[in-house]
């Protein structure tokens, strides 16, 4: 008997539970007005408040903010690579929106611009500059510098028409030639397209070059650069530069060889830069040779037979065309520069020797003075830039 209650009192409890349970799951809490709604509403009966109210953040916990896939904060814990890193952005691409322009003084002033580029590269982290930004950079370069060197020009032969005179020589019986105008044909100097190529001379390089970096140079300054030698920076960047970072600057934006305006090669003279001549062969006369004058028979037939025998023939040296590559050039319009073998570079300082920087006189390269304080000339770094070169790591010419 005793048994038997103690189930039926502990089935009660378990139910009473279960009750009570579900009861308090379809309680709801007014947030606006903490009355108790017990029927399971989406709205509360005493003030008409949404039941689903969001929570209210609590006033201490700040937002957080969603996280997006594969975010760098390499730029929040480096600050200067993310400058190095716009600057170099900006410099490719002022540089890509002046290749655009198809013209010289637009590909000299983005040759400027990628050479501004290629410093700041050189001042970077290696991780801090993705290797398909260097290769654009680089191969920018290689195309801006070709756009440079060649000048389109008339060509001498048809002066522009694109077209010459066929001609054609005629003999008689009695030995006289007689040469005659027999139509029109495309110019075999150009191909019929009425200008030639050649490659610019130094000076003309020179000018184009400096016209170029001029026209950078106002760029850089409506932006707000500093100029470093003949780099441009940011003034962010620009200040608290070591004397070895100012030496990389201007190391790589120094002034190339004179001679060749840092191209390493200098338009051939012998034919003009285009890598043609005229056909050097003794016998060739504008693309024809004349085979050696048989002795004539007696008779009308003989005498024909002869004639025939007579014609010119295409020079076999120019394939008829009266022009033959350049000798001097290999055809190529260009020669290597004999000043600074073919490097498109200046001799290295012989004070540093190429280095750009020197040891601190006033420390002795200690970075310390006798009290044992920061050197006030190099400021600690016991280098300072070569007074010979001044910093470019380069001999004057």
């Amino acid at each position: 008997m005793t048994t038997t209650i103690s189930f039926r009192k502990l089935a009660c409890g378990v139910i009473m539970t279960y009750a009570a349970v579900l009861l308090c799951a379809t309680i709801a809490v007014c947030p606006e007005c903490s009355y108790e709604v017990t029927d399971g509403g989406n709205f509360c009966t005493h003030c008409g408040a949404g039941l689903k109210t969001a929570v209210k953040p609590d006033k201490d916990t700040a937002p957080r903010e969603p996280v997006v896939a594969g975010e760098s904060k390499a730029a929040d814990d480096n600050p200067r690579n993310a400058l190095l890193s716009k600057c170099i952005e900006q410099d490719r691409r002022t540089a890509a929106e002046l290749m655009s322009q198809n013209s010289v003084a637009g590909s000299a002033a983005a040759l400027a611009a990628f050479i501004n580029a290629k410093a700041v590269v050189a001042l970077s982290e290696e991780s801090a500059v993705p290797e398909e930004e260097r290769k654009m950079i680089f191969s920018g370069m290689i195309n801006a510098r070709t756009a440079i060197t060649k000048s389109p020009g008339v060509c001498p032969k048809c002066k522009g028409k694109g077209k010459e005179d066929e001609k054609r020589e005629f003999s008689s019986l009695d030995g006289k030639t007689t040469v005659m105008k027999t139509g029109e044909r495309l110019c075999r100097r150009c191909n019929g397209n009425g200008g030639v190529v050649r490659l610019r001379n130094a000076g003309e390089m020179r000018s184009v070059i400096a016209e170029g970096r001029r026209k950078f140079a106002d760029i850089a300054l409506l932006a707000g650069r500093t100029k470093v030698g003949n780099a441009w920076l940011p003034k962010e960047l620009a200040t608290g530069l070591s004397s070895q970072e100012e030496a990389t600057l201007r190391h790589f934006t120094a002034e190339p060889c004179q001679a060749c305006s840092g191209y390493g090669k200098n338009g051939c003279e012998a034919c003009d830069g285009t890598g043609l001549v005229e056909c050097p062969e003794a016998d060739c006369e504008d693309g024809l040779v004349k085979p050696p004058k048989p002795i004539g028979g007696n008779n009308a037939g003989e005498k024909i037979t002869t004639l025939s025998n007579t014609l010119p023939k295409p020079c076999t040296r120019c394939n008829g065309q009266g022009y033959a590559a350049c000798g001097d050039c290999a055809g190529s319009g260009a020669v290597s520069c004999e000043v600074c073998k073919g490097s498109g570079e200046r001799k290295a300082c012989t004070k540093c020797l190429g280095e750009g920087t020197a040891p601190c006189r006033a420390c002795k390269g200690a970075g310390k003075d006798k009290k044992g304080n920061e050197c006030r000339v190099c400021k600690g770094e016991g280098i300072v830039l070569c007074p010979t070169c001044g910093g470019d790591g380069y001999g004057r010419q």
